[in-house]
Parts: structure tokens; sequence; C-alpha cells
């Protein structure tokens, strides 16, 4: 059974049910990290377990939408944020996961909020984005994200171990390139802007040595005034890559949510990160690394359906 979460319309869908349910689940203790919480239903969950005797810690961003959390004085909810440069290293806090009972891991690409997963009365997402979620139940992950979870909200500077999460600020950067460079036939990236120099030098030079490159990412409007992520698709084209957007302005469209990079189809990495220097080296990142067959081809189904409705600009 695949653990992979898809948002939204197709496969085993990550909605605001599959939050709840998650939340309702627990017994003891809830530890979420989001960049902003004001979703009234996973509030409204989170309170009623806290109703129940779970006691519930929620770490989030600067972002002035979570002043109503923050004030909150439910008993066994506490609420803190990151919004300022810390000694731990990170200036916000963009990193999207849930923790039940020490035994549940779900993380997700798209962010805990209203406006991402709530739905039209046609059953439209409004602000639709294309993201994915992935449920894990191994304990000694699920260990190594509250040991930093711990550290962050005691403003407490930790090093990850390693193994398959990877944490910004701290190895997004190093853990991509080392996972890209192992590449040996193909690399497929879904991620909604291309600015970081690095990455796609690294992108373009393994389509030099032949290996297939399919990245998907947001369109652009050309402007007299290049931008970095047009600019950095134009070179990418120019060494071979091959390049679909998903296209602006239309009810169709979705908007990306972290970075999704599937190497050789057999490992794939999920990231709340973008490809940007901004990003990667600055805010608290999340991301699962999977070598789930299931999972794996879930993603790949997916992949090629938005490829396939994508925009080729030549």
């Amino acid at each position: 059974m695949t653990n992979l979460l898809v948002f939204p319309q197709q496969g085993k869908v990550l909605t605001k049910n599959t939050l709840v349910k998650a939340i309702r689940r627990s017994k003891k203790n809830i530890y979420l990290a989001s960049p902003l919480l004001d979703d009234p239903d996973i509030i409204a969950a989170l309170g009623q377990q806290a109703e129940k005797g779970a006691h519930i810690q929620i770490i989030v961003g600067k972002h002035k939408g979570n002043a109503p959390l923050l004030r909150t004085r439910a008993p066994r909810i506490s609420a803190r944020q990151r919004g300022n440069a810390f000694s731990d290293g990170f200036t916000d806090m963009n990193a999207r996961y849930l923790v039940v009972d020490d035994n549940l891991l779900l993380f997700s690409g798209v962010p805990f909020t209203k406006e991402k997963l709530t739905p039209s009365a046609q059953g439209i997402f409004p602000q639709g984005c294309r993201g994915f979620g992935y449920i894990i139940h191994d304990k000694a992950v699920i260990g190594e994200v509250l040991r930093i979870f711990k550290m962050d909200w005691a403003s407490k500077r930790v090093l990850p171990k390693g193994g398959p999460v990877i944490w910004g600020p701290d190895n997004v950067r190093s853990q991509w390139l080392f996972k890209l460079k192992q590449a040996q036939a193909s690399v497929m990236v879904m991620t909604p802007h291309i600015t970081d120099e690095g990455l796609v030098a690294t992108l373009a030079q393994l389509s030099k040595e032949n290996v297939k490159i399919k990245v998907l990412t947001m369109a652009f409007k050309p402007q007299s005034k290049k931008t970095a992520h047009e600019k950095n698709c134009a070179l990418l084209r120019k060494n071979g890559v091959d390049l679909h957007y998903f296209p602006i302005g239309k009810k169709t469209s979705h908007i990306v949510e972290g970075t999704y990079i599937l190497i050789d189809e057999s490992q794939l990495l999920l990231n709340t990160a973008h490809m940007n220097l901004n990003a990667i080296e600055q805010h608290r990142q999340f991301g699962i690394v999977t070598m789930n067959a299931l999972s794996v081809q879930e993603f790949l189904k997916v992949f090629n359906y938005d490829w396939q409705r994508a925009q080729r600009r030549v």
C-alpha cells in the first residue's frame, strides 16, 4: 500500500479530512509545524483532542495570520512563533508536518491553511495547488523528527543525523546535490521556481551526461527584464533539459507547493523547500526520501498526468 498522499484530484488524496482524522487518533500528544495554521476545522480538532487530555505543541512561522492561534489560552495547547534570526540558524518556519502519539508522522507539502485546503461549493480549489504528503510509522524516523522539533521549540541549534529526513537549512542543498549526482538514467522535478544557480548547474551537467531530465515548473509571462526563474529555464533548455509549465491564469491551473524530485524512477524526494537560495539557506524546511515502489509509481502517474496537460515552450 502506498503511503503517498496526492493533492488534489488523484490517488490517495491529501485533504483536510486526512489531517483531522490523524489529529483525532491522538491519545497522548501532538506536535505540529507549519508556516501558517489558520484552518478552523484543524484548530477545532486540536482543541477537541486537548479537551480529551492530549498535550499539543505547535510551531508556526511569522505570518500575521497566526495571531489568533498564538493568543490561545486553551489548556494543554502551546504555540510558539519563529520569525527572526535565531542562534539555531533559520529565520522562518516553512516545515509542514504532524506527529501523533510518537507513532505517526505526516509530511505535507501543502500548508495547513484554510485557503489551501478548502474547496469551493463546486468542489474546485480556488487557490488550487499540486502537492504531496507522506505517512510514516517508522519509530526511528519519528524519533529523529521529534528530537529536531524539541530543539526548535527551545530555540537551540541542533544538527540532523541524516537518514531519510532532510532538514533545511542544514542539509537540503547537500542532500539534493548528493542524490541528483547519483542519477544514471532520469530525473523528474516538480517545483514552482528555479532560481538556485548551483542546482541549475547540476541539472544542466546531468543532461550533458545523457541523463534524461524533465522539469515541471510554473509558467512565466515574458518581460523586458528577465527574472532569474526565466533565465534559468532558458539555460536548462539550452542544455537539453525538457521543461513543461503549469499554465497561468486558467481555472485548471495548479500552484506547486514544495519541491519533488524522482531519481531513476526509484528514489523520491519530497520537500517543502523551493529551488531558491532564500528558501534553502534561511528557512526551516522538512523533507522525506522514500524508495517505496508503490509510492514512486503513484508519484510517476501524477507527474505524467500533469506533464501531458502542461504547456511546452520551445
